[in-house]
């Protein structure tokens, strides 16, 4: 039952680290689109 236990809350922790760097990809593009606009103006 500990090694279930452990083994969930290893795969919660996996998936928020996926969150995580999907949001910062997301806003790492974000922010250089941004950027290039900003100089094309």
């Amino acid at each position: 039952m500990q090694q279930a236990a452990a083994i969930a809350t290893l795969i919660s922790a996996i998936s928020s680290l996926i969150v995580a760097i999907v949001g910062a990809i997301r806003l790492y593009l974000e922010y250089k689109r941004n950027i290039r606009f900003a100089y094309n103006d």
